[in-house]
């Protein structure tokens, strides 16, 4: 059986049960007050219209997204590089500096990496967990807001808008709030989960309602104002073929929603209730279940 066969997700769970991992999108050593995370991309992953030095700073922006949505505080990277041998000397500094721009954007410090023949980039991200939840099931019923809301690139992902857009913009140059670790350190006695949306909405939502034991209850679906009126009839479908939107999924207890949205809200944020877990297991929206559609790097689009 080939790779594209059994897709990206499948063979994660196959390598998180090899090596004894628990499902969760960073690592974290609590007797080291460490929190650790790997991401990258295809150099010639070219969505909207991105060149190398979107490349590298989309690299960065990634494993920050994580880190810091799962509570950490980013202070160190680390950088592997592999590039075509006839690669012109050009581009390559594009790519680099791309890297150096979104560290310091982020004040995080490049301390080190790798070059190798090849065709990606990809950065580990080292962080201080200011607020680390790890997975475990909840049986409390909490509430899920969403920090921004979303729909920028699957826009570009479903009408193929260019990076001369607001659109192209969100997909080939985002960025991540780290205002939000203020919410984190403010809020985190009340904070059950979190996680970012980088593959998909309803890919995230299903990670929340796998890792936690619950059923997720999307009541409302968190498309910007901008993106509502090309949304087509079937928003699912739209939600469906998206990602990469660098937005932090929060489940936490109800009794402190408003004030929790009140706050978000002063850091500059523009947060949204879009629904809650109860006990069960898969994604609801409307009385109907919700597949775990998004993109996967070996099959694609499903």
């Amino acid at each position: 059986m080939k790779l594209k066969d059994l897709g990206e997700r499948a063979i994660v769970r196959d390598l998180l049960t090899l090596f004894g991992i628990p499902d969760d999108d960073v690592y974290v050593d609590s007797s080291k007050g460490l929190m650790l995370k790997v991401d990258g991309f295809r150099l010639d992953y070219t969505a909207g219209g991105a060149d190398l030095y979107d490349m590298g700073w989309k690299a960065v922006t990634s494993v920050i997204s994580d880190l810091v949505s799962r509570g950490g505080k980013p202070f160190e990277l680390l950088l592997s590089i592999g590039v075509p041998k006839d690669l012109d000397y050009s581009a390559f500094s594009s790519l680099v500096s791309a890297i150096k721009d979104a560290s310091d954007y982020y004040n995080v410090k490049v301390v080190g990496g790798d070059t190798n023949e090849g065709n990606w980039v990809d950065l580990f991200g080292v962080a201080e967990p200011l607020c680390y939840k790890p997975a475990h099931k909840v049986n409390s019923k909490g509430v899920l807001i969403i920090s921004e809301p979303i729909g920028y690139t699957e826009t570009v992902f479903n009408t193929n808008k260019g990076k001369n857009t607001i659109f192209g913009q969100k997909l080939v140059h985002p960025t991540v709030r780290t205002e939000i670790l203020e919410f984190f350190s403010k809020f985190c006695e009340k904070i059950y989960y979190s996680t970012d949306v980088s593959d998909g909405l309803f890919v995230s939502l299903h990670n929340v309602a796998r890792r936690l034991g619950v059923k997720v209850v999307v009541t409302e679906l968190p498309l910007a104002d901008e993106v509502k009126a090309l949304v087509s009839a079937d928003p699912l479908g739209f939600l469906s073929k998206g990602g990469e939107d660098y937005v932090t999924l929060i489940l936490l207890s109800d009794e402190v929603v408003d004030v929790a949205l009140s706050y978000l809200e002063s850091l500059g944020l523009r947060p949204q209730l879009i629904g809650y877990a109860t006990p069960g297991s898969g994604v609801e929206f409307e009385g109907n279940a919700v597949p775990e559609k998004g993109w996967d790097s070996f099959k694609g689009w499903i």
